[in-house]
């Protein structure tokens, strides 16, 4: 058993249809509680908030503790469940539309990357108290709860695309490594630049971009 605060959203007329709210809820799981195995219609966003509990979709298996989540996407059986000895609390947003998924690749989600670390739990939770306490009807309910919505993706965003960025910094300056590393060694062998390109395992024209991005000058001229 669990306790659970749920709330579940009613498509409005007004909907773009580029992106709405389905549900959201906050739930203190008990020792072993489990969900599924199960499929749900919309996407699914889970950040653990305190304690442990593991995901699983096909034969991927992902084990997860405070301030990290995991995405369920629509139609794909998933199970997961909690902790025997640290069960987790965790919060949860159902979200669907046509932008959904292009949002979720964004802040770098997607079918090859399920699972996140953020630490902006705070800052979600309030989003969803405030969606949970939310008690109106007509436009300006409505309004409201988008708002929310996308304040919510804010937060996160902020986290997962900074994250990202170091990782993409760090990938370019690996290239940028290996590139000096090969010319240092050897340059006196009348090398060119596709031979960088080559031996570091990206096209020219990238190889010429980084460069110039990172050493503001072109490969031959390094060289």
């Amino acid at each position: 058993m669990e306790k659970s605060w749920v709330k579940t959203f009613e498509r409005q007329e007004q909907d773009s249809g580029e992106l709405s709210l389905c549900h959201c809820g906050y739930s203190i799981c008990q020792a072993g509680h489990s969900f599924g195995p199960a499929v749900r219609p919309n996407y699914i966003l889970h950040y653990v908030l305190d304690g442990r509990g593991t995901y699983r979709i096909g034969a991927r298996t992902y084990h997860l503790e405070k301030e990290q989540g995991f995405l369920i996407e629509p139609n794909v059986m998933t199970f997961y469940q909690a902790d025997a000895q640290q069960p987790w609390t965790y919060l949860w947003i159902g979200f669907d539309g046509s932008y959904a998924k292009k949002l979720l690749s964004q802040i770098g989600l997607s079918s090859r990357t399920l699972t996140f670390s953020a630490n902006c739990g705070d800052k979600l939770l309030e989003v969803i108290n405030r969606m949970l306490e939310c008690d109106a009807d007509g436009i300006s309910y409505h309004l409201y709860l988008q708002t929310q919505l996308y304040v919510f993706f804010y937060h996160l965003s902020q986290v997962l695309s900074a994250e990202s960025n170091k990782l993409h910094s760090g990938q370019q300056n690996y290239y940028i490594r290996m590139a000096e590393e090969f010319v240092e060694k050897y340059y006196a062998q009348n090398i060119h630049v596709q031979d960088i390109a080559d031996y570091v395992g990206i096209c020219r024209s990238h190889l010429s971009t980084l460069f110039q991005d990172n050493l503001q000058m072109s490969p031959s001229e390094y060289i």
